[in-house]
């Protein structure tokens, strides 16, 4: 089942290469947040990971020719962030302005940094959560999870059912969410399980 979803991974980024921009649309909604949050880790200010991400995803799109359709496209868009707001850092070493302006901005997003930590934690147990789970309950979860995609493109990617795409997904779910409940603060799952299912009925 790995296989299946490294084949669907390299259609995503097939059609994305193509110029699809509804896919385009896709990637750029599951990530905004995923990546906002990274990039706040490097710059310390909101507006700033904001304009970063704005120009990350403008050159995901003008250089999407070059992506390689064998690459994790969760990897090379962390890949595009870190090598983004790394050069951003080197840049403002070099002018004394643009540092004062960064030393302002780190005080008002002192709490939000902190609860990227506290997710970056609730995330990796969700990760392993997800790793335990059965090979065809996993690869499932990942494609709704992941990649978006709606119970019935998973039932036609995968060839089986929609019926037995939504059960999956909801043993998935509550595996996922049980794990949680033992392995992190409840209250904090309580609060973001939410965005942890990102489950399409369409």
């Amino acid at each position: 089942m790995e296989s299946t979803y490294a084949g669907i991974n390299k259609r995503l980024i097939k059609r994305l290469i193509k110029g699809d921009e509804s896919t385009f649309k896709k990637v750029y909604d599951l990530y905004y947040d995923k990546l906002y949050f990274y990039c706040l880790k490097f710059v310390k200010s909101e507006d700033l990971a904001r304009e970063l991400l704005q120009d990350i995803f403008v050159k995901f799109w003008t250089n999407r020719e070059k992506i390689n359709p064998d690459l994790s496209l969760n990897a090379y868009l962390y890949k595009i962030a870190r090598n983004h707001s790394l050069d951003w850092l080197k840049k403002t070493a070099r002018d004394q302005q643009l540092k004062e302006a960064l030393m302002s901005s780190m005080t008002f997003v002192h709490s939000q940094v902190e609860d990227n930590l506290v997710y970056a934690e609730y995330d990796a147990a969700a990760n392993e959560a997800i790793r335990r789970l059965p090979s065809q309950r996993r690869v499932i979860f990942q494609l709704s999870r992941n990649d978006g995609m709606s119970y019935k493109e998973i039932a036609e990617a995968l060839g089986i059912s929609k019926h037995t795409v939504k059960v999956q997904i909801f043993r998935a779910s509550k595996a996922v969410r049980e794990y949680l409940q033992i392995h992190t603060d409840l209250t904090f799952v309580i609060m973001i399980c939410s965005s942890l299912l990102i489950l399409s009925l369409s």
